[in-house]
């Protein structure tokens, strides 16, 4: 299987198979937190047919040559357009980390009432996560190694986002930012199988396997620890993880709380599945939002939309509780709900989707079996906005929208000439 299938599949499974166990065995109450919510009922249809669907474009969907754009790889290595930004980084995230905290995202303070200098420290971020993931294709494809001054700017990069950090989802990239600090010859085995079968080779796999666990156990620990400090304070949150009860009440909240793309699909899928007026409004959403704010720079004045996402539009449809800001991304497969008409809607959600993930795979190793799980989930973990908020890219004017488009840059500048799937490799 090729590996942008493998990322596409551990979505499904993290996001859609893992909360249907969790929603089984752990009580999750989900029916008094979604409206409609029908356990499982449209996960059975929904999931098999949006996988199928994607395996048959994939199969079917014809080579595409795309402009060779490598030459523009100097915006992600360049020396002297990286360490400005550090510079700039470094300053504006020690001030975020002073005067800020970690508890911005949940102080309900919108970009505007805080500053030029926030929105200048996001442009920093997004472009350290587009260096991450270009050198991550760099070491996947064996097509650079990483020298001191990489190993050095890695670093500091761990340091801009350990400073700037707000909330849990930060903490995968600031642990990648850290593993990229170490040689290569320590890297390489995390992230790409050996095909050696000798007894020396296969303790060595353990070996690496006990400390890939390790490294993720850390992560997901200090995710939990961080979402809950930045609500309550750190020493409250610690005496939650000291107690074992009060441990296993807090897991059964997050896994609630990350069960927002299976609820969603629920609480879509059997109420809305053919809701035009829904379906219609989820499509002008994104628009009026950049109108909204093109109007602001303009200087034109234009009201501001009552929902100004798809995040916000889901939450207002999908959750029982109300929260006058809060939003909550639906998830790849609620939001081709979103679109109109079903079941054309899924159709297109669906090629779009494999014709995105050949796209990825051109950035990826040609030979098969030759990423380790490790790798797939950093992969993942970088592209996963594009599946959050499909709608929501097309804001333009925001954070995400950015991230999206340097994203895409980036996974562009990596791409090969040839496709992998004239390549001898089976899907």
């Amino acid at each position: 299987m090729r590996p942008a299938l493998k990322i596409f599949f551990a979505y499904i499974a993290l996001t859609y198979g893992v909360q249907a166990l969790s929603d089984a065995f752990l009580d999750l109450e989900n029916a008094a937190t979604y409206r409609g919510f029908d356990q499982f009922r449209v996960s059975l249809w929904m999931v098999p047919l949006f996988c199928g669907l994607v395996l048959a474009f994939w199969r079917k969907l014809p080579s595409v040559k795309l402009p060779d754009i490598s030459g523009a790889k100097r915006i992600l290595e360049a020396r002297a357009i990286q360490y400005p930004l550090i510079a700039v980084g470094l300053f504006l995230s020690y001030r975020f980390f002073t005067e800020l905290g970690s508890g911005f995202r949940h102080s309900g303070r919108l970009l505007s009432e805080v500053g030029v200098w926030v929105s200048v420290l996001l442009i920093v971020r997004v472009y350290i996560v587009g260096v991450l993931l270009h050198r991550l294709f760099g070491i996947l494809n064996q097509t650079r190694t990483q020298s001191r001054p990489d190993r050095l700017t890695a670093f500091l990069f761990f340091v801009i986002l350990g400073l700037s950090v707000s909330g849990s989802l930060d903490i995968p990239l600031i642990f990648f930012a850290l593993l990229l600090v170490l040689p290569d010859r320590l890297i390489r085995p995390l992230l790409l199988r050996t095909a050696d079968v000798s007894a020396s080779a296969a303790r060595a796999r353990l070996g690496r396997s006990a400390l890939k666990l390790s490294v993720v156990a850390a992560i997901a620990g200090l995710a939990l620890f961080l979402g809950r400090s930045n609500k309550i304070g750190v020493q409250k949150t610690a005496e939650i993880f000291l107690n074992p009860a009060q441990l296993i009440n807090y897991l059964r909240y997050v896994a609630m709380r990350t069960s927002s793309s299976y609820g969603s699909l629920q609480s879509i899928g059997s109420n809305h599945l053919f809701d035009f007026d829904l379906q219609l409004k989820a499509w002008a959403t994104p628009f009026r939002s950049l109108f909204y704010r093109l109007g602001i720079l303009g200087g034109m004045g234009i009201p501001r939309p009552s929902v100004t996402s798809i995040a916000r539009l889901n939450f207002m449809t999908t959750y029982l509780p109300f929260h006058p800001r809060a939003g909550s991304s639906p998830g790849l497969l609620a939001a081709s709900l979103l679109l109109p008409v079903f079941p054309l809607n899924v159709i297109v959600a669906t090629f779009l989707t494999a014709l995105l993930l050949r796209f990825l795979d051109r950035s990826l190793p040609k030979e098969r079996t030759r990423l380790t799980v490790f790798a797939i989930l950093a992969l993942l973990y970088f592209i996963y906005p594009f599946y959050e908020s499909p709608q929501d890219f097309f804001i333009l004017i925001d954070p995400n929208s950015g991230y999206l488009a340097f994203t895409f840059f980036v996974i562009w500048v990596n791409t090969r000439q040839a496709d992998p799937r004239t390549e001898a490799v089976d899907a």
